[in-house]
């Protein structure tokens, strides 16, 4: 609405419900360069969950561990720890640090 940009949609099967006076139209995701264990990596995800980020570096994930990500050139705090369950904006060059730190 107004002069703002519409967030893309990634693709999906995931069905969309557009209200009255809303429209919808196609075009390419915005695509973010991160470094992730000092291994360039590409998303297009506004936001990376502590989830998707251990995914990103440890493939596969090593069952029953625990891990710590700590990122730095971060939106809105330039650097800072993510935590089970939290997310954080992501831009351009933006750095994560994912360590094994035991097992559950």
């Amino acid at each position: 609405m107004g002069d703002r940009e519409d967030k893309p949609i990634p693709k999906s099967d995931e069905h969309i419900h557009l209200k009255e006076d809303e429209h919808l139209h196609s075009g390419e995701l915005h695509k973010f360069t991160i470094i992730v264990n000092a291994r360039k990596k590409t998303v297009t995800s506004e936001e990376l969950t502590f989830e998707q980020t251990v995914a990103l570096a440890f493939d596969p994930v090593p069952p029953n561990s625990i891990f710590t990500v700590t990122y730095s050139g971060g939106v809105h705090h330039q650097e800072g720890t993510l935590k089970p369950g939290q997310k954080v904006e992501i831009k351009d060059g933006m750095e994560f640090n994912v360590t094994e730190t035991g097992q559950s």
